[in-house]
């Protein structure tokens, strides 16, 4: 779940929000709610998949996240940036 999320929402997040910080603030809330929610379904299923494999697995997802955010920051600034020239 938040594997997905991060993929499909953090460019836009990136894309539509001109503050770095403002974006980033967004990305990590959209992945502590989805973290919540998945870790609880997860936790319902099969309490053991939930070990320090499933926690290094979602800091990676997050710090991906994070960087996707960065990549839709410089695609949104330069988007912004030729419209201005125009």
């Amino acid at each position: 779940m938040a594997q997905i999320a991060m993929l499909l929402l953090t460019v836009p997040i990136g894309v539509y929000l001109v503050s770095r910080r403002t974006a980033y603030l967004a990305t990590v809330i959209l992945f502590a709610v989805v973290l919540a929610v998945q870790t609880v379904v997860v936790h319902a299923d099969t309490p053991s998949d939930i070990n320090a494999t499933y926690w290094l697995l979602n800091a990676a997802t997050l710090a991906a996240g994070l960087g996707l955010t960065t990549a839709g920051l410089a695609l949104g600034r330069r988007r912004r940036t030729r419209r201005a020239a125009n």
